[in-house]
C-alpha cells in the first residue's frame, strides 16, 4: 500500500506546491499514526515513507501555501480537529 501511494517522481516535480498540499491532504495512510504510541515517531515514519511529504519540506513556498489553506491538513476525530502542528507538536521538522 505504501508503494501504491507514492507520487511518481516525474509528476511530483511538475506539481505546484498548492497541488502537492492537496495531494498530501488526501494521503490515505494518515490514519496509520493511530497505531503508534508516539505521534512524533508516527509522523517521522510517514515523512520517511511518503515522497509527497518529503517533497513539501523541500519547497520554498510550502509555508506560504499552507498558510493560504489553514484547513488543508487536519486530523479528524469524533469531537475534535487538530492541525498538523497541534497533533504532532511544534517541532515536526528534522
Amino acid at each position: 500500500m505504501i508503494n501504491a501511494c507514492q507520487i511518481p517522481e516525474d509528476i511530483l516535480k511538475d506539481m505546484s506546491t498548492d497541488q502537492l498540499v492537496q495531494t498530501i491532504m488526501a494521503y490515505p495512510l494518515w490514519g496509520d499514526v493511530l497505531a503508534y504510541d508516539s505521534r512524533e515517531v508516527a509522523y517521522g515514519l510517514i515523512k520517511g515513507s511518503f515522497n509527497g511529504l518529503r517533497e513539501l519540506y523541500s519547497r520554498e513556498d510550502a509555508a506560504e501555501c499552507l498558510e493560504k489553506c489553514p484547513d488543508v491538513i487536519r486530523f479528524k476525530y469524533p469531537t475534535a480537529y487538530y492541525t498538523i502542528e497541534e497533533y504532532f507538536g511544534k517541532d515536526t521538522e528534522e
